[in-house]
């Protein structure tokens, strides 16, 4: 058989030849593979690496068109829809924002290094049209360095400038078809130099980040030593990926991964049902907060190696150790998280160029069952792997799809992005990115999202953020949460039977339940089981079909009564039914409940909350009018008449 009918078979079958210095490669679906097709590939090697060398297509500069438009990829566009005020938890761009501080630096030698990283990266001259596509323009007038001296200013003085800078940048919306797409401002304090970086991440990834900042760091110290021009641009890779999918090859193995993703769609679940306090749509201030973690190199190493004996990556046991918390806190325990996954091309590893090579990755996670973590951890691994295959068919086309069959508008906004591995620590700089720099703050945001768990290796300790989205989750909760991922790491890394344990951590006694959950809770007793006990006490037991009538009632007189969410409504009830089913009833209408002690009398209430709260609405009962001067116009529950069913015992 010759050669190009072997690449052809191959090809037919959906497996991927390519040469990787000099070296024959391959990738093919699960199970494709026989021992006679590896004894064939192995005997034809040397005349198949000649041939697709030969084949293989190879990305060309066009420098003719190089300021022409051309397309957006998936997660691109959907970053820019998702920036609009329309769509649920949008309202923001995706954005970066961090603070490097280093020694002392010279403001106006900088500003030479920074001109030069803009003039080598064409997205660094880029505008992103609202219309649907990308363009690197031909002329700019370099942005100055903005710059403030501090030196000589008292401390609090000082510390307000720099945290003014951090309110103007950390949190900055840009137009993006307004260049520039970013922003670098210096300041310069008595002993040190703070560097803050804004950028708009249409235009580059976290990856790019790195490159910018190494590059930037080269030109400052050797400004006499040019580096070498990119070969390419962004632009010629993503139309020679775009272009390369019309090879009979890709077409085949897209179909192939489509199908892939399509038998999975409908029964995919969709988001972690989390304790949400409250879902914002636009119009809403959006910002960000930053919850922040080293696991240092000692505890990192140790857990880095529990993580390959047992068969897992090190950033696979960090995923695992992330789902197992957030499925702590998941109403159900089956539910898909996106994973960024950082799509350079092989080439990349030289041309370092800038520019968004992220796509997503909607991975499927299972917490329940009898399983130990660790064969939980090996299972999402085998998952994610598997998804990865099937690549072609992407995590954007995934969620359009789950939209179209569900008729609903699906978002997963809980994300895992890990550079462990990808963007490896550069031992010719010493310091974080920079020369003796340290990260010293940072955030990120993005659309549709809630939380972004954010995974790096730097000087050999793990470095873990959590972004999240504020006014989503009840007060406290991310802390908490968050304190569970920390003791979970460090137990997988001090005690390696907590691998092999079913529960390596537990909820804590605190309990984050919003009211809708409450709400669909009890709705959910009351249908499949109304006649299970919700309530009793001496005088009476109550089932969650009658709770529910209770609280009906209380929120029924309440509307009567010119209720809106947000009044606050006191209670003044003895302990019993009625007490929590006013309580239930005020919160999931969304009003607000205050407990009011028997012992207080109504000018007390007056003087400590009734006036300063602007209390409008009183639940009681009759005896308690005649016992204290409570309003006369309030609701007395003994009149209310429940739906009660007769029941012994």
């Amino acid at each position: 058989m010759i050669v190009d009918d072997i690449v052809q078979k191959y090809e037919a079958l959906g497996v991927q030849l390519w040469v990787d210095v000099d070296q024959l490669r391959f990738r093919a679906p699960a199970g494709t593979l026989t021992q006679e097709h590896i004894k064939e590939l192995r005997s034809c090697k040397q005349s198949l690496i000649e041939h697709l060398k030969k084949q293989e297509p190879v990305i060309i500069h066009d420098g003719v068109n190089r300021y022409e438009p051309f397309p957006l990829t998936d997660i691109q566009a959907a970053y820019l829809v998702g920036r609009n005020n329309d769509y649920e938890l949008g309202g923001v761009g995706c954005h970066a924002y961090v603070e490097l501080t280093m020694p002392v630096m010279d403001h106006k030698r900088l500003e030479d290094a920074w001109h030069k990283v803009i003039s080598r990266h064409d997205m660094l001259r880029a505008i992103v049209s609202t219309k649907g596509y990308q363009q690197v323009l031909q002329a700019v007038v370099l942005p100055l360095l903005n710059f403030q001296d501090l030196r000589g200013m008292d401390e609090g003085a000082m510390q307000a400038a720099i945290e003014q800078v951090r309110r103007l940048l950390a949190d900055k919306q840009y137009l993006p078809d307004k260049w520039p797409l970013y922003e670098m401002f210096l300041t310069t304090t008595n002993n040190k130099s703070i560097l803050h970086i804004s950028l708009d991440m249409l235009i580059a990834d976290f990856v790019s980040i790195s490159v910018i900042l190494k590059e930037l760091d080269h030109y400052y110290y050797h400004p006499e030593q040019p580096l070498a021009e990119p070969e390419v641009t962004y632009r010629d890779i993503i139309l020679f990926e775009k272009s390369d999918e019309n090879r009979k090859f890709k077409k085949v193995q897209k179909d192939r991964d489509r199908q892939y993703w399509l038998k999975r769609i409908d029964q995919l679940p969709e988001a972690p049902r989390l304790p949400v306090f409250k879902e914002l749509h636009g119009g809403a201030e959006v910002t960000f907060e930053r919850h922040y973690f080293v696991l240092e190199k000692p505890l990192w190493s140790t857990l880095s190696q529990q993580a390959k004996y047992n068969k897992i990556t090190p950033s696979g046991a960090v995923l695992a150790a992330f789902s197992e918390v957030i499925g702590l806190w998941s109403d159900e325990s089956n539910f898909c998280i996106n994973i960024t996954v950082l799509n350079r091309p092989e080439a990349d590893r030289e041309l370092n160029i800038v520019g968004d090579f992220t796509a997503v990755n909607v991975l499927e996670v299972n917490t329940k069952g009898k399983s130990t973590f660790v064969e939980r951890a090996a299972s999402l691994q085998h998952q994610l792997w598997s998804d990865l295959q099937h690549n072609l068919f992407s995590g954007v086309e995934v969620l359009r799809e789950m939209n179209r069959r569900r008729n609903k508008n699906v978002i997963i906004p809980v994300v895992y992005t890990s550079t462990i591995g990808a963007d490896d620590d550069d031992d010719t700089i010493h310091g974080e990115y920079m020369t003796n720099a340290k990260l010293t703050y940072g955030i990120t945001q993005t659309p549709q999202v809630w939380v972004d768990c954010q995974v790096a290796e730097h000087n050999g300790a793990l470095h873990l953020n959590w972004d999240v989205r504020s006014g989503i989750f009840p007060n406290g909760m991310i802390n908490e949460v968050f304190a569970v991922l920390k003791k979970l790491l460090t137990k997988m890394a001090e005690a390696e039977s907590c691998w092999f344990e079913h529960k390596p951590v537990h909820l804590s006694k605190k309990s984050f339940l919003p009211p809708q959950f409450l709400l669909e809770s009890i709705q959910k007793v009351s249908w499949q089981s109304p006649d299970t006990v919700a309530l009793f006490n001496r005088e009476q037991q109550v089932s969650y079909q009658e709770l529910s009538s209770y609280i009906a009632l209380v929120q029924q007189a309440l509307l009567k009564k010119g209720c809106q969410q947000g009044d606050v409504v006191a209670v003044c009830l003895e302990k019993g039914v009625w007490q929590a089913a006013a309580m239930l009833g005020i919160l999931l209408a969304g009003y607000t409940y205050l407990p009011v002690e028997e012992p207080l009398s109504l000018s007390n209430i007056e003087d400590s909350v009734l006036k300063k709260r602007k209390i409008r609405h009183f639940l009681t009962e009759h005896r308690r009018m005649a016992q204290y001067p409570l309003p006369q116009d309030s609701i007395l529950v003994d009149y209310l008449k429940p739906t009660l069913r007769n029941r012994s015992g």
